[in-house]
C-alpha cells in the first residue's frame, strides 16, 4: 500500500541552544518532575504555499525538595509547510496540534541520547503532553 503524503509537512529544524546540568548524587532518591513547554509560531504566505515557523522552549527538571539535581532546558525550531489548498485556519491548527507533538519528540529523542551518554541509567523521558491542551 502506498501511503498517502499529508497536506503538512516538516522540512527542516534545529535545536539551537541547549542547557543540560546534573548536580549532586541521587541514586535511588525519589526525585519531582518539573516540565514545561511554550510554543509559538509564525506564519509566512507565500503565492502557493503556506509556511509556518514553530519555536518550542522546554525545560524539564528533576527535584529533590526544592534542590534542583537534574536540569535539562532546549530551545528548537521547526520549519513547516503546507500545500495551497489548506487553509490559514487549518495550517495554524496542524502547527499547534500536529507540529507541537512532532517537534517535542525530536526534542524528547535528544535527551534520550545526551542522558544516556552522560551516563544516566536509565536515560531521561520527557512526558508525554496533550497537544490539544496547548
Amino acid at each position: 500500500m502506498k501511503p498517502k503524503l499529508a497536506p503538512f509537512q516538516l522540512v527542516s529544524h534545529v535545536i539551537s541552544s541547549v542547557v543540560f546540568e546534573v548536580k549532586g548524587e541521587f541514586g535511588s532518591v525519589e526525585l519531582r518532575p518539573d516540565f514545561s513547554i511554550e510554543p509559538e509560531y509564525e506564519i509566512l504566505q507565500r503565492e502557493d504555499v503556506l509556511q509556518g515557523i514553530l519555536s518550542l522552549d522546554v525545560a524539564f527538571k528533576l527535584r529533590k525538595g526544592r534542590k534542583i539535581l537534574i536540569r535539562f532546558e532546549c530551545a528548537a525550531e521547526g520549519f513547516f509547510t503546507a500545500h495551497k489548498t489548506v487553509s490559514r485556519e487549518q495550517f495554524v491548527r496542524f502547527l499547534k496540534h500536529s507540529g507541537t507533538p512532532i517537534l517535542l519528540q525530536i526534542v524528547r529523542s535528544f535527551l534520550i541520547s545526551l542522558s544516556s551518554q552522560a551516563g544516566l541509567t536509565p536515560p531521561l523521558l520527557i512526558p508525554l503532553v496533550d497537544s490539544t491542551k496547548l
